[in-house]
């Protein structure tokens, strides 16, 4: 399962709106372009994993992943294959 990342985007937004640091400093400390990260405080773009890391440690701000039974969701399970029993078995023939 692919989890959104919608969540830790509009946290580092708000983050980083929040913050005391202008939209040319953060781009310049990851390393982006003006137009990518104005997008990103707009909403209508958001980051890579590595460009969201680097701006939660400029922020001050660690990114954590938890295992989901610890937010009260059910955790993906690893389905066994089985055969399909409804096919019929046809007998061998013999030499």
């Amino acid at each position: 399962m692919i989890m959104s990342m919608a969540p830790l985007m509009d946290i580092l937004r708000a983050a980083a709106k929040a913050s005391s640091w202008s939209q040319a400093e953060i781009c310049r400390a990851l390393g982006l372009s003006r137009p990518h990260v104005s997008q990103f405080y707009a909403g209508t773009k958001g980051l890579s994993v590595a460009a969201s890391e680097k701006l939660a440690a400029f922020l001050g701000l660690e990114i954590v992943a938890r295992p989901l039974v610890l937010r009260g969701e059910a955790p993906l399970r690893r389905v066994a294959k089985t055969k399909d029993k409804t096919k019929p078995k046809t007998k061998k023939r013999g030499k």
